[in-house]
């Protein structure tokens, strides 16, 4: 029981830190006037190259250093940090988008870019369990964007202005 007690501990902190650098991502992001557009800020960016070092480091200790049973612990280390850090700095790095007073526009490097009429958005509602948002227009377009971009905050007040409500906002934070 006592062995207990610092794992729990130590899971506490962890999840504690988890969110609040989460906190502060989604802050920095949500302040951010971007000039109408979007895109990752540094601190995604650098996540990701912090993991990708993470995964090197890991596979150097799997082949080079380590011999015996803690060489497979490394190597599944290796390849889980590598696997989380490649998409990871492939989105940051790729996702760009543009609005103004006629269309938004957003690609990125795994989807096709989409683009919209303002005139054409039929609907716009933030997606809690993806902490995203997402507008839907009248041909059937979906643009969808998480709420980690530089610049969606702009958008969602841009959208609101435009007379649409986003559903399942509880608070007046995007409104103030």
């Amino acid at each position: 029981m006592d062995d207990l007690i610092p794992e729990i501990v130590s899971a506490a902190l962890l999840g504690f830190v988890v969110t609040f650098l989460l906190g502060y991502v989604y802050r920095r992001a949500e302040r951010a006037n971007e000039h109408r557009s979007l895109y990752y800020g540094p601190e995604i960016k650098g996540g990701g190259w912090i993991g990708m070092a993470i995964a090197v480091a890991c596979a150097v200790s799997a082949f080079v250093v380590t011999p015996g049973m803690d060489q497979l612990a490394f190597a599944l280390a290796a390849l889980m940090f590598g696997g989380m850090s490649v998409p990871l700095l492939g989105e940051a790095h790729s996702t760009r988008g543009y609005f103004d007073d006629e269309q938004i526009e957003l690609s990125s490097w795994w989807r096709e870019p989409k683009r919209a009429r303002r005139t054409d958005l039929k609907s716009a509602r933030f997606r809690k369990y993806g902490q995203s948002y997402e507008l839907v227009f009248a041909d059937g377009t979906k643009i969808a964007f998480s709420k980690v971009l530089r610049g969606h905050r702009s958008v969602c007040d841009h959208v609101q202005s435009l007379g649409h409500r986003i559903d399942g906002i509880e608070d007046d934070r995007l409104t103030r």
